[in-house]
C-alpha cells in the first residue's frame, strides 16, 4: 500500500513538472468531474444504444433464426409458465 502511494506521489510530481498543473486544478473540482463523467456516460450510452439498434435491425432479417426472435420466444415461454403456476395456486 505504501509503495502504491509513493508511486502516485511520484507520478503527481512528474506531471506537475511536465506542466499538468492546470489540468490537476480542473480535475480537483468534484463538480467538474461529475459533469464530465455525466456527459461522457450520456454520449457513450447513446452511441451504444444506436449501435445495438443497428445490430438488432440487421439481425431481424434472419427471421426465426434472429436473436431477438429467440429472446421473445423464451420470454413468452417464461410468462406462460408463470401464468400456469398462478392459475394452479388460485382457486
Amino acid at each position: 500500500m505504501i509503495e502504491s502511494l509513493q508511486s502516485l506521489r511520484t507520478l503527481r510530481h512528474i506531471l506537475v513538472r511536465l506542466g499538468a498543473g492546470p489540468t490537476g486544478g480542473y480535475w480537483s473540482s468534484s463538480w467538474r468531474i461529475f459533469a464530465s463523467n455525466l456527459f461522457g456516460g450520456i454520449m457513450a450510452g447513446a452511441v451504444a444504444s444506436i449501435f445495438a439498434a443497428v445490430i438488432l435491425g440487421i439481425d431481424l432479417h434472419r427471421g426465426k433464426e434472429s436473436f431477438l426472435y429467440q429472446v421473445v420466444s423464451v420470454m413468452q415461454t417464461i410468462i406462460v409458465a408463470i401464468q400456469t403456476l398462478i392459475n394452479r395456486e388460485l382457486p
